[in-house]
């Protein structure tokens, strides 16, 4: 699974055409968690992670579907949320992927944007366009975070919450998910690729290499 993640990341990362991003958590060398998006405020000052599924989570949801009924089309899940708590006191959301089959005009897609995150605190918006893709990006530079949408031939959208400190319990995190993703359909052409990628990959690294004449002293 950890494989597939990372190939979702890299893949949407071509596809925004930007570094972007992965929500894994990683010690940094100060010995403190970091995560993608994190918050320029000191972790205890920081939005809780409480509040953060309270808000943004929801808004996230409420984004995409406001977007999949405006273009007729259906939303998919291409991978679902994962929280990582480290200690029960460093909390980090990413947020499920999400895919619509359908795209909308730049502008549309930033002011529905516009109208679900900036009053979240999401206010600083960037967009970054290339190789006929533009990507719009609702960021928290306070408490960390950001929602993170491409639009093409399709909308292809995640979020992330930075870490966070919070008092969640170990089966909290374990069994974290959004109610809005529970009945959405798999994206399983996207997600299939995937896995069969990380499966040529694994088979790559494990086949063993074949000597040239010089190595083999033909």
């Amino acid at each position: 699974m950890s494989n597939i993640r990372s190939l979702t990341a890299l893949t949407l990362s071509l596809l925004l055409a930007t570094t972007l991003l992965t929500s894994c958590t990683l010690q940094s060398n100060s010995g403190h968690y970091e995560a993608a998006g994190d918050g320029d405020l000191p972790l205890a000052q920081r939005q809780p992670i409480e509040e953060y599924i309270d808000t943004v989570v929801p808004a996230y949801g409420a984004f995409m579907n406001e977007l999949a009924n405006e273009v007729g089309a259906q939303l998919y899940i291409s991978e679902n949320s994962l929280m990582t708590c480290v200690e029960l006191k460093r909390f980090d959301v990413y947020s499920a992927n999400t895919l619509i089959p359908k795209a909308l005009p730049v502008e549309r897609v930033r002011h529905i944007g516009d109208k679900h995150f900036i009053p979240l605190g999401l206010d600083k918006v960037s967009t970054h366009s290339g190789d006929g893709l533009t990507s719009i990006y609702w960021s928290d530079l306070e408490n960390g975070g950001w929602v993170a949408i491409t639009i093409g031939p399709r909308l292809t959208a995640d979020a992330v919450s930075g870490v966070r400190p919070g008092s969640l319990t170990q089966d909290q995190c374990v069994n974290f998910t959004s109610k809005w993703e529970k009945h959405l359909p798999m994206d399983t052409v996207f997600f299939d690729s995937l896995q069969s990628s990380a499966q040529s990959s694994q088979q790559s690294d494990q086949a063993p290499q074949s000597s040239s004449p010089a190595q083999s002293g033909n």
